[in-house]
């Protein structure tokens, strides 16, 4: 497995090592709506945190889906190394 790197492209496959939210979790917080977007690593090992988190900024308005996002530059997540999937910059098309 590769190791993703800053400005590698990726996917989110799941969020907080889950595919679905958590019940009765806040629309305003409900970041497994992104599962699947597309972003870029911009930043590694927040200061903030013992897990093994990068700064990805998504190619999609967080603040569109209706979620909370404070972080810069914007549309920018810390997300668990584990929950990306290395990707390249064109999506392959299915179907």
């Amino acid at each position: 497995m590769t190791k993703i790197r800053i400005n590698d492209v990726v996917f989110l496959k799941s969020f907080n090592g889950s595919f679905r939210a958590v019940e009765h979790i806040e629309e305003a917080e409900n970041y497994w709506k992104l599962i699947g977007e597309r972003g870029i690593v911009i930043g590694d090992n927040p200061e903030f945190t013992t897990q093994d988190r990068l700064l990805v900024q998504f190619d999609r308005s967080i603040k569109t889906l209706g979620l909370i996002c404070h972080n810069d530059p914007a549309n920018s997540l810390w997300i668990l190394r584990s929950d990306l999937e290395k990707g390249s910059l064109v999506r392959e098309k299915t179907g």
